[in-house]
């Protein structure tokens, strides 16, 4: 979790997934029994179910605002909130 904290202190939330996504797609591109699409995928599924709630919320407590695709501050799901100790 420092990782990703370090790592957001100095880019956005879509950024990170973005380079986790490109990260799959180049390591799977010579593994012969993977799928680096169906791994992408499932990556993308999981940003969306689960991930992206919980990446929101690190970079909510590392000071930075994340912001949605208009420019407005992205306030966390209850999920998110209660994972921080807010909800």
């Amino acid at each position: 979790m420092e990782e990703i904290a370090e790592y957001l202190r100095h880019t956005k939330p879509k950024e990170l997934i973005h380079a986790i996504a490109e990260d799959i797609l180049d390591r799977f591109a010579e593994a012969p029994l993977i799928d680096r699409y169906e791994a992408y995928e499932r990556l993308m599924s999981y940003w969306a179910e689960t991930m992206q709630d919980d990446v929101f919320s690190i970079a909510m407590t590392v000071g930075k605002r994340p912001r949605n695709c208009a420019g407005r501050v992205r306030r966390p799901t209850t999920r998110a909130r209660s994972m921080a100790g807010r909800g």
